[in-house]
């Protein structure tokens, strides 16, 4: 074992995750900035702008690009499965969540991996089924921002997010919230690349992991981009960063993924891990509907995530 080639891989995977977390904290200030400058939602700001998860859909669009599905759907239904139970948990023990979310649209985001299902049951997503995919993405967005208009919860409170800024010029937020997303990303990119490398130089066979490995990898910035503002007090941010990416990565991500390069799905996606994503999607609606989730929420679902690693690993060592 090359040790001092795990030392460096190792500070720079740590130092990836600074990285991403500094990030996390000048997105939640952009999205702050933005909100009392041009009157917009906080809560629209987490559901549109961080829901639209760049640095996954790279990841999906190269390995369908490359034939590689199992990392493809890796980033729709694996990160799904990360984002929902590890990152959602993890971030409910250290701040919990607590929001008045419109019950409509935590119904649309529980529904809303279905048309990928139906359009999966033969066995690939064609570039028409993309386009369906696609189509239905814009439709949900077009609803999230007629929603934004009348939902208390989707109102900017001026008062409360101006008493935490320094004045700043009108330009400075938009600004900010490009450089915070290039850190995150950055980070992200970084914290995948170095992350393999542990794992190659400690000999951890981590190749047939594809829809947990390389879904943790892509989606561990979700941790920081949630944890960062339910902290500062704008858990709607937080919550909408969580319903704004469950929704997009099997909607918009996976639609257009299939709109570049047709996918074929493999029988354990829609056997095993599609269960377990309907089953964490539905505790944290549940949760939600409830209007928090806190340390006992949070604990069950990390339990979910590392019995769901469990028993993928188990699964592939017996096969």
């Amino acid at each position: 074992m090359d040790l001092s080639a795990l030392f460096l891989a190792s500070v720079t995977f740590v130092a990836s995750i600074w990285l991403m977390v500094e990030g996390a904290e000048k997105l939640t200030e952009g999205f702050l900035r933005i909100s009392i400058t041009f009157g917009m939602p906080t809560f629209l700001l987490g559901y549109v702008l961080s829901g639209m998860d760049v640095e996954n859909l790279a990841v999906g669009i190269a390995g369908a690009v490359e034939q590689m599905p199992s990392i493809a759907l890796g980033t729709v239904i694996g990160s799904a499965v990360f984002l929902l139970t590890f990152a959602v948990g993890a971030t409910a023990m250290l701040a919990p969540l607590r929001s008045d979310t419109p019950r409509r649209l935590l119904l649309i985001t529980l529904a809303s991996p279905v048309p990928l299902a139906l359009l999966a049951l033969d066995g690939d997503l064609s570039r028409p089924d993309g386009g369906i995919l696609f189509a239905a993405a814009l439709v949900l967005i077009a609803y999230v921002v007629h929603t934004a208009r009348t939902h208390p919860l989707m109102k900017p409170n001026e008062h409360k997010i101006g008493k935490a800024l320094r004045p700043r010029p009108r330009w400075w937020a938009p600004l900010l919230v490009v450089r915070a997303t290039i850190a995150i990303n950055v980070g992200a990119e970084v914290f995948q690349r170095r992350g393999k490398e542990v794992l190659s130089i400690l000999g951890w066979h981590a190749s047939w992991f594809g829809m947990i490995i390389v879904a943790a990898a892509v989606s561990f910035e979700e941790v920081p981009r949630m944890l960062i503002p339910a902290r500062r007090g704008h858990a709607e941010i937080s919550v909408g960063n969580i319903l704004g990416t469950v929704a997009f990565l099997v909607l918009f991500n996976v639609g257009l993924i299939a709109l570049i390069q047709p996918l074929v799905i493999e029988p354990a996606a829609l056997r095993f891990y599609w269960p377990v994503m309907m089953l964490g999607r539905a505790l944290v609606i549940v949760f939600l509907w409830r209007g928090r989730i806190a340390c006992v929420e949070g604990t069950v679902l990390l339990l979910l995530y590392f019995v769901y690693v469990g028993l993928a690993i188990f699964s592939v060592l017996w096969a």
